[in-house]
């Protein structure tokens, strides 16, 4: 009896070591990915700081703050948005979780405690939803439900223990390496003759018409394809 016991509790401890090992291991795959993921964000964000790719590819905007990973261009979250609406993918440049404004409603982070969850509310205090302005920052809140079925709301003082999972691939840091602004006006440009004008930010019409020339039925590209 006092054999079968040992063993019992032997292989007790065995299952509660593998567990642990188990744990350990996921927490620094975890971590290792984390860690890649701000280095990619890192990369990119410093070549959004370029004169070339200052200002926003579709209407100018002096302030870029999504990378579109569908044709490596930057733009401000206005034409996210819209980029958006026609099925283009675009990522926020701001991977800091020390910026609540960088949160978005569908945005994949994950928690050391909680795991992997989805953004579905971000609000203001006044409850405005939607992208963050910089004075609203700090009073802002984002609501994420995990998908153990948890939700919790973060604040300016506790979102930091997030870690953003909708981040830049090796792939997209080649890509805007290659590509950015200036490059990517020569190629969906080159037959406009110098003669198209960028609308205005303050004209999101226009702003998405010329989306759907540029990008849709390519009105001014020279040759056909994407390379």
């Amino acid at each position: 009896m006092n054999t079968q016991s040992t063993r019992l509790e032997k292989s007790l401890e065995c299952h509660k070591h593998t567990e642990s090992s188990l744990r350990m291991r996921r927490k620094k795959v975890y971590c290792e990915a984390a860690s890649m993921d701000i280095a990619h964000a890192n990369t990119i964000s410093s070549l959004a700081q370029l004169a070339e790719n200052h200002f926003c590819m579709d209407c100018n905007h002096p302030e870029v703050t999504y990378g579109c990973t569908t044709f490596y261009t930057f733009v401000c979250s206005s034409c996210a948005a819209m980029l958006g609406q026609f099925g283009f993918v675009t990522k926020p440049l701001v991977r800091s979780t020390s910026h609540l404004k960088s949160f978005r409603l569908g945005g994949r982070y994950y928690h050391k405690k909680h795991g992997d969850g989805t953004v579905i509310r971000v609000e203001a205090a006044t409850g405005v939803t939607g992208q963050m302005k910089k004075e609203d920052a700090d009073k802002a809140e984002v609501t994420i439900k995990f998908d153990s079925g948890a939700e919790h709301t973060y604040n300016h003082h506790s979102h930091h223990k997030l870690t953003p999972r909708d981040a830049f691939s090796s792939n997209d840091v080649i890509g805007f390496l290659r590509q950015g602004n200036k490059a990517a006006r020569l190629f969906w440009h080159a037959n406009d003759a110098g003669d198209l004008e960028i609308p205005d930010a303050s004209e999101p019409e226009k702003v998405a018409y010329a989306m759907k020339l540029r990008y849709v039925e390519k009105r001014w590209v020279k040759v056909e394809g994407w390379t």
